[in-house]
């Protein structure tokens, strides 16, 4: 389970989320501190080099990049990053790792929302989105540890601009035979992906983001996820493990026809 603290109408507002699980301390440590670990449950690509002093380099595509400088590092214990925003805004990001009632347990927290030139909406904006994203990708790092610990995930993705506001792109989402779903938009409500497979939904944020289980695809995870922008960003990112490579693109090619509909 998920825990969240978050404070978004403080100056000084702060995320804090944690969530424990069933695997060694250890494996959790490397799923988070090297590159082909993070790559499991978070970023399309990573490159990292250890240490306090080092580097972190996460891809979620093209346009979509960037490298930020390791601020912490204590081996097994504590890892944390940089962010550059622009205009002199960084954004602090720390991961600790605890032991509680014989699971491991990551506790993330994020602060420098108010930081810099950036005006008070792209804050309010980007913190929304970032809790919610966060929730997710903790659960795929849970995921993926307990349900398919050893196995290689490989993505099924797509991300760009559709020229569509934000509640028309979330209203063909979510209803009728939407891109990514159909079914009951509701947390625990079951769905039919664009491919015709089954799946459960376990976390929604209207016109942000939705998450979901897909049962039907050995447990794959489902993110699709609506950028701000006035002219909003689509990502729709699909986690599966052990599927094989000729699923995988079957699944891609249908993805890409699905959003072409659009």
């Amino acid at each position: 389970m998920t825990k969240t603290d978050a404070t978004p109408e403080n100056e000084d507002r702060k995320l804090e989320l944690s969530i424990a699980i069933d695997a060694e301390r250890d494996a959790v440590w490397q799923a988070i501190s090297n590159a082909e670990g993070l790559k499991n449950w978070f970023p399309l690509d990573a490159r990292l080099e250890p240490g306090e002093g080092g580097s972190v380099w996460l891809s979620w595509g093209p346009g979509c990049e960037g490298e930020a400088p390791l601020t912490i590092w204590e081996e097994g214990e504590r890892l944390g990053w940089e962010e550059d925003h622009g205009g002199g805004a960084r954004v602090l990001l720390e991961f600790r790792l605890d032991t509680e009632k014989g699971k491991s347990v990551v506790r993330l927290v994020q602060s420098g929302f108010s930081a810099g030139d950036r005006d008070e909406n792209y804050w309010d904006d980007y913190f929304d989105a970032t809790g919610s994203g966060w929730r997710y990708f903790l659960w795929n790092l849970s995921h993926y540890l307990e349900r398919h610990p050893g196995k290689e995930r490989q993505m099924v993705w797509t991300r760009g601009k559709v020229g569509l506001g934000r509640q028309e792109l979330w209203s063909r989402l979510t209803e009728g035979d939407g891109l990514a779903v159909s079914g009951t938009v509701e947390k625990g409500g079951a769905f039919r992906l664009w491919t015709g497979d089954q799946g459960t939904f376990r976390d929604i944020t209207e016109g942000v983001h939705l998450s979901a289980r897909v049962a039907d695809l050995d447990d794959a995870l489902l993110l699709v996820e609506v950028e701000p922008g006035d002219e909003p960003t689509l990502g729709v990112w699909l986690s599966t493990y052990g599927l094989g490579d000729e699923r995988v693109a079957q699944l891609q090619a249908s993805l890409e026809a699905a959003v072409a509909r659009l």
